[in-house]
């Protein structure tokens, strides 16, 4: 195992001590210790880092990292119904293979490798997705103690971010810069990705204000909401998990007493996630009843999905945002607002409700394709 220090190179008998045979400095994980290893050595999970902060360059929370690093060895389970069909194809291949073979009938030898091109076609992700058979990711590794094992060592990851809480900025705004607004607002369904946000600077980047369903920064939502009712041309952008609680954030941002019942032509655009966004691309699909309460989510909003996503929803699955890898999740999200502002992309977006009145101002809106995520 190599040391990131002087990379040496120590077999197992010479780091009984957890040293480094050459500089003596102190391995943090080893896959070989007995008797439970880790998964990660200290170079794949350094490299982990530099690869998911694209080498220090972007802030990402522990979520993040956990879906990273099950992505890096993710593995497509197909679904039942796939992987009965594959094992039957299988097996009428061998069979004809196998009589082709022993009749000398050169049609059935040559019918056989076919069929088991056809069985590799059907494991593929793209075509299982065709039926209807979602690809998912497992997860296989944890996290748990990694960070403080490593910062115990080495030095604290400073591309890490903390709980939100531990990071929540002043509250005080110079009073000259309460007369402007803002041109777009993204409202996150979870803390952690607001605040992810807002250490990558995207608001700056994308002239917006960042805000979590749940009012983070707790120190600023008062201010950043009088700043942002100086523009009556406001756009605000729903960012949620692939969820019937993800989905139910864009009923309380029309309808909430603290965001914008009173100003019904703000245009508030679903970016995601939904589940026809992520069909047809391998994802960490998982379960979780307590995210998935359909019954109290508005019609309206059941209306505009197709049957196939909710009976998806309906059965408890649920896709969370922080499994798109940091730095995807960043560009995703501006093209999404980049296709919201082009003039030629109208027919992707479709009203789901319009209580202004007014034509295609206000109400909610949301992405007919599959282009985000």
């Amino acid at each position: 195992m190599k040391c990131i220090k002087c990379n040496c190179d120590s077999k197992l008998k010479e780091r009984e001590n957890g040293c480094c045979i050459g500089c003596k400095h102190p391995f943090v994980f080893d896959p070989r210790k007995r008797p439970a290893g880790d998964f990660f050595n200290d170079k794949l999970f350094e490299k982990s880092i530099a690869l998911i902060s694209v080498n220090n360059t972007l802030k990402f929370t522990p979520k993040q990292y956990h879906y990273f690093v099950n992505g890096m060895k993710a593995v497509n389970s197909p679904g039942a119904a796939s992987q009965g069909f594959a094992v039957l194809l299988f097996i009428v291949a061998i069979v004809v293979c196998m009589f082709g073979a022993g009749a000398q009938n050169v049609f059935l030898m040559v019918a056989g490798p076919i069929v088991l091109v056809l069985l590799g076609m059907a494991m593929l992700p793209s075509v299982q997705a065709s039926f209807g058979v979602v690809p998912k990711k497992t997860i296989k590794v944890g996290i748990a103690g990694a960070f403080e094992r490593w910062a115990a060592v080495n030095e604290p990851i400073k591309s890490l971010l903390p709980s939100p809480e531990k990071s929540l900025p002043r509250g005080d705004v110079a009073a000259e810069l309460l007369d402007y607004s803002f041109d777009r607002l993204v409202v996150t369904e979870s803390d952690d990705i607001a605040q992810f946000l807002l250490a990558n600077n995207f608001h700056f980047e994308n002239n917006c204000a960042v805000l979590s369903i749940n009012k983070y920064p707790i120190t600023l939502f008062t201010t950043i909401m009088r700043m942002l009712r100086n523009n009556p041309d406001l756009k605000v952008y729903a960012l949620h998990s692939c969820s019937w609680r993800g989905i139910k954030i864009l009923d309380q941002l029309r309808n909430g007493e603290d965001w914008f019942k009173d100003q019904p032509g703000v245009q508030i655009i679903d970016l995601g996630l939904l589940p026809r966004q992520r069909a047809k691309r391998p994802a960490f699909v998982e379960q979780n009843s307590a995210a998935n309460t359909p019954n109290v989510v508005p019609m309206n909003l059941k209306e505009s999905l197709t049957d196939t996503e909710l009976k998806w929803l309906d059965k408890g699955n649920i896709v969370q945002l922080e499994s798109i890898p940091p730095q995807g999740l960043l560009r995703l999200i501006s093209m999404g607002i980049a296709m919201s502002k082009d003039p030629t992309k109208k027919d992707s977006l479709v009203p789901v409700s319009n209580t202004s009145g007014s034509g295609t101002d206000g109400g909610i809106y949301v992405f007919t394709s599959d282009s985000f995520g």
